[in-house]
């Protein structure tokens, strides 16, 4: 999985860097302002982080829209220009740059802790 931060949508390419599918559209119903960290559990969702609107997007292994979480802010649960993503086990962590922390959620999406932060 990759960025193309023309297109402002995440894409699988095969290893000659051939298009398989994609996530997001620029503009459009679920769509990334500014696409930039993507993370993958082991249910093949894939957790993209949308720089601009304050979020992650999530997208099952098709491209399917399934959900976003995060609201543009300073609290908890709250993004200001998430940078990446990363899922490990039943955890997701999101690298808020804006606030200078990095925040964890549960698969539920629900927000569990922070590290950092102003």
């Amino acid at each position: 999985v990759t960025r193309d931060g023309v297109s402002k949508v995440f894409q699988v390419v095969d290893g000659r860097a051939k298009h398989i599918v994609g996530w997001g559209t620029f503009g459009k119903a679920f769509g990334f302002r500014v696409a930039v960290g993507v993370g993958v559990d082991a249910e093949g969702r894939v957790y993209g982080a949308d720089f601009d609107h304050g979020m992650v997007r999530v997208f099952d292994g098709d491209g399917t829209p399934l959900e976003t979480f995060g609201t543009r802010g300073r609290g908890p649960g709250e993004l200001d220009r998430p940078q990446d993503v990363a899922v490990a086990g039943d955890r997701i962590y999101v690298v808020d740059l804006g606030n200078d922390r990095v925040q964890e959620w549960r698969m539920n999406a629900a927000p569990a802790e922070e590290s950092g932060g102003r």
